[in-house]
This record gives C-alpha cells, structure tokens and sequence, in this order.
C-alpha cells in the first residue's frame, strides 16, 4: 500500500510539472506572436493589404480627376480648333471637303437643316447656272461624253486631260465663264463654311468633341503654329494622355499583384 500511494505522488508531481512547462510554453509563444498577429488569425486584415487598398482608392479618384480634365480640355481644344480653321478657310478661300467626315456627309446630304437652305439653294442655283452656259457649248460636250464613255484607263486620263485644258482655257478667254465659275465656288464654300459651324454648334450645345478628320495635317499643323493658345491645350492634352496611362499601368499592377522588378 505504501509504494502504491508513493507512485502515485510521483505521478501527480510528474503531471504538475508538466502543466508548469506547458504553461510557460504559452507565455513564450505570446511573445514569439504580437497581438496583431493573433488577430491575422482570427480574420484581421494584413496592415500590407490596407495600404493596397488605400492606394487603389487614390489613384482611382486621381483616374477620375484626370478624366474629367482631358475630357474638358478636349472638348476645348476641338472646338477651337474648328473655329480658327473656319477663319482661315474664310480668309485663304480654301474649300472644306466634307466627304473626310461622316458626320458633315450626313448633315449635308441627308439630315439637311432647314437653317442651311437658303445656303444650299444659293449654291445649287450658282451651279445650275453655270451648268448652263457649260452644255451651251459643244466643245464641252463633246470632251464631257468623251470622259463618261472612257473604256479604259488610258482613255480616261486622256479624256480628262483634255477637259481640264478647256477650262483653262475658257478661264482666260471668256469672262461670263468666270464669272460665273466664281459665282458658284463662293457660294459653295460659304455654304460647306456654315455646315460645319452648324455641326459645331451641335457639338457645344451636346457637350460633345468636334471631329476635325476634315481639316488636312498641314492646314493643322500651320494653325497650331501660329496660335499659343491652341499649341497650350495640345502639349496639355498630351501629357494629361501620358499621366492617365501611367495612372492605370500602376492601378493594374497593385490591383492584380504584379510586382516589378527595379
């Protein structure tokens, strides 16, 4: 009886040394693992991916900010643009070809506007005149049945070759000729000059960017070069593109977790 009560002392003393180790155990491991640790475990969010998150967050409101910049200053810049051009077509008499633009296609030969009628009956009636005289000759009509009956390529250039030496020449030699081939180029490009200052009314009163597809590249670049204005609002247009782009290059990378290597 003696050794069996002896056993088991040994045994609870063996068991309370054992809850003694373990429990310091687990003050070490409270300090091995802070609390904010602890607290990743139980569902905490890493302090890592806060800061990702507040990234995101800024550099969506500077994508948002940076739109509605460019977007602004877009808009200005075409409208502008439209306007000096218009000026200098006015002043150069230089005729504005619709058919690089849809749009003016569509307002000129199908919608129409009643604010451009009177315009285009001027034109039409310049043209009719002109016309007239024109298919009063014979010679014109020859050459003219001549190039509409062209079988080839050959004939054809041939054919228009010799109908542009006519012009030339009714230009120098016949004074009602033109007069009246002036008479229907101004009003012609008057009445292109008013459509497309209809359609950019249009665009301000939408809010809506000009398509210029019509104005040519060295007619643009001359207007850029003598306007600061315009010049300012294209380099800002530029960088502004520039800054956006880079906005969403780093947007993607902390939104997908792509790391970059320096």
């Amino acid at each position: 009886f003696l050794q069996i009560k002896q056993a088991t002392k040994s045994t609870n003393t063996m068991k309370n040394s054992t809850i003694i180790l373990l429990f310091t155990a687990c003050i070490g491991c409270s300090e091995l693992f802070p609390l904010s640790a602890q607290e990743t475990k139980k569902g905490t969010i890493p302090a890592k991916c806060i800061t990702s998150e507040k990234q995101m967050q800024q550099l969506e409101e500077s994508l948002n900010n940076i739109s509605a910049d460019l977007q602004k200053k877009e808009l200005e810049f075409s409208w502008l643009l439209t306007e000096r051009y218009l000026n200098y077509c006015d002043k150069t008499n230089k005729h504005i070809n619709i058919t690089k633009d849809d749009y003016l296609k569509i307002l000129t030969f199908e919608r129409k506007p009643e604010d451009l009628k009177v315009l285009e009956d001027t034109y039409e009636n310049a043209k009719k005149e002109l016309q007239e005289l024109l298919n009063s000759d014979k010679e014109y009509t020859r050459l003219y049945t001549s190039l509409k009956e062209s079988v080839n390529e050959e004939a054809r250039k041939q054919a228009s070759a010799a109908l542009s030496n006519y012009y030339s020449r009714r230009w120098s030699d016949n004074e009602t000729y033109k007069n009246l081939r002036n008479k229907e180029q101004k009003t012609l490009r008057q009445y292109r000059i008013e459509t497309v200052r209809y359609a950019l009314n249009e665009c301000k009163a939408q809010q809506q960017v000009m398509s210029t597809q019509f104005i040519d590249y060295g007619d643009r670049e001359n207007i850029l070069s003598s306007d600061s204005a315009l010049r300012q609002l294209s380099v800002e247009i530029r960088l502004l593109k520039d800054l956006q782009q880079e906005t969403i290059r780093k947007y993607q990378q902390l939104k997908y977790k792509v790391s970059i290597p320096e």
